[in-house]
């Protein structure tokens, strides 16, 4: 039997400082990709440029580069799957760093994974020197939290509640090219969410999905500013209530994540039960003490319960106690931006979920 042919596409939206390290992990790869389609979706700095250049440098790669003007990932995705014409199609982001066996393990597990249609890997930027305070919280948060030890099967569309931090999201993806000939790709009116979209309409058609998968390794850049990682956070718990909306109408969704806080379940969503939210449950307090007294009760008891879940969190890294109780607060802000984002999306959906 002949194996798959493998091809990856990158949307690339003002990328140009990240293309260098994404190009040269994509050379050296060990077996190469049968096509390399980059789309650039309107692009204002020299994106575009260095993707030709790339093309221009390296003959022997089946390198495509194209150009989407209508905006957003989902059209610049669904470009790159019209002009594929390969068995297998991989997503990577444009500020990612793919390990050197990604194109042949994506292979490998495609032919021993035979019943299934959708691949999700891992990420792991444990390589990656952070610019910033908040840009070395998020890598240590993301490697952590999206590391498995096995793969996990997400065939039914409640698995997307399930108690684990398992998503099958465009950063890293492999997908067979008739899963988008049967879903049509990715919904361009979407701007986040658009790879649960796509996972959710996989699960709804029949296919079935395994995430987390160690074999499938991607560093994946984060946000280098407190005032983008928030941003990043509110917009996508924003955007999930739209998915709630559209594939749970009329229900009541409660679900629990996997990190505990003194063997507290963390709910986040209209009531959220973590250290901010319990803090806003004892305003009473402030009828019994001066508003001063509960300001200070509030804050050291939000930032103890932070500081222990964060410590906890780290413990397999050697990380100073100054930086644990930095990362407290980056979290807490974390948190506040998700649940903030929850509120709105709620109120511009009319629903409620709990999640």
């Amino acid at each position: 039997m002949k194996n798959p042919s493998v091809s990856v596409i990158v949307p690339i939206f003002n990328a140009e400082k990240h293309l260098d390290d994404l190009f040269d992990s994509i050379r050296q790869q060990k077996k190469q990709f049968d096509e390399i389609i980059l789309v650039d979706n309107n692009s204002t700095d020299k994106s575009y440029e260095k993707c030709v250049i790339f093309k221009e440098k390296n003959p022997s790669l089946n390198i495509k580069v194209l150009k989407e003007t209508k905006k957003g990932p989902s059209a610049a995705r669904n470009k790159g799957i019209k002009n594929s014409s390969t068995d297998l199609i991989c997503f990577i982001d444009a500020d990612c760093v793919i390990d050197k066996n990604y194109a042949e393990n994506a292979l490998k597990i495609s032919l021993k994974e035979n019943i299934y249609d959708v691949f999700g890997g891992i990420a792991d930027n444990k390589e990656i020197r952070p610019k910033t305070l908040t840009e070395e919280f998020a890598n240590y948060y993301w490697t952590l939290s999206r590391k498995k030890d096995s793969a996990i099967p997400m065939n039914n569309i409640t698995d997307i509640f399930a108690p684990r931090h398992s998503f099958i999201t465009t950063f890293n993806m492999v997908a067979r090219k008739k899963v988008f000939e049967k879903t049509k790709g990715f919904d361009e009116n979407l701007f986040y969410s658009e790879d649960i979209d796509f996972w959710a309409r996989c699960c709804l058609n029949g296919f079935k999905s395994l995430a987390g998968i160690p074999e499938l390794v991607v560093a994946h850049k984060n946000r280098v500013t407190f005032r983008s990682m928030v941003k990043q956070y509110f917009k996508y718990t924003e955007s999930f209530a739209f998915i709630v909306k559209k594939y749970f109408p009329k229900k009541l969704i409660i679900t629990r994540n996997d990190i505990k806080i003194f063997k507290l379940e963390r709910i986040t969503g209209i009531i959220e039960i973590n250290p901010h939210t319990i803090s806003i449950a004892f305003l009473f307090l402030i009828f019994v003490f001066p508003a001063s007294y509960y300001i200070l009760f509030s804050f050291l008891f939000i930032m103890g319960m932070r500081f222990f879940s964060v410590r906890k969190f780290l413990k397999q890294y050697n990380i100073s106690l100054k930086k644990i109780i930095l990362f407290s607060m980056l979290m807490e802000a974390k948190q506040i931006a998700v649940t903030i984002g929850a509120f709105r999306g709620m109120i511009k959906q009319k629903i409620i979920y709990l999640k």
